[in-house]
């Protein structure tokens, strides 16, 4: 009798799982979402160039602030490619609606790459690159 009631629980529960399919979660990029997919709920910040990170991003130290970034990943990840990397080099991850910075990452000679984790599509971010002069910054999800 216990091996009928466990066979029919996971009978009951296949069922369940297979009527609950994933397809109604939508990844296209015009959904309702904040962040990744629509971003009409986060302002696009004065001089900033909205970027999608599913599309890797080569740019320069000195412009790489240019860019509003968002991701439907939990991670960027950050390559610094040049050997003009000043003993206080830093790349500083900002929320673009309030410009908190939110986390901060230590490049050397020896650490040119690194991730920033823990992030949400629901918001948009910008990074800021010191002591970086003369390097190109990669950034993808």
């Amino acid at each position: 009798m216990k091996k009928l009631f466990a066979l029919i629980l996971a009978l009951v529960l296949v069922m369940a799982l297979t009527a609950c399919d994933d397809k109604s979660v939508s990844q296209d990029k015009n959904n309702s979402e904040p962040g990744i997919g629509n971003t009409e709920n986060i302002p696009i910040m004065e001089g900033k160039t909205l970027a999608d990170l599913s599309d890797k991003i080569i740019a320069s130290a000195e412009s790489i602030s240019s860019y509003q970034l968002y991701t439907n990943s939990k991670k960027i990840t950050i390559t610094v490619i040049g050997n003009s990397i000043s003993e206080q080099a830093f790349i500083t991850l900002f929320d673009t609606v309030n410009a908190d910075e939110i986390m901060v990452m230590q490049i050397s000679s020896t650490k040119k790459t690194g991730n920033f984790t823990n992030l949400t599509s629901a918001k948009n971010y910008y990074v800021v690159a010191t002591g970086l002069d003369g390097c190109e910054i990669v950034l993808s999800d």
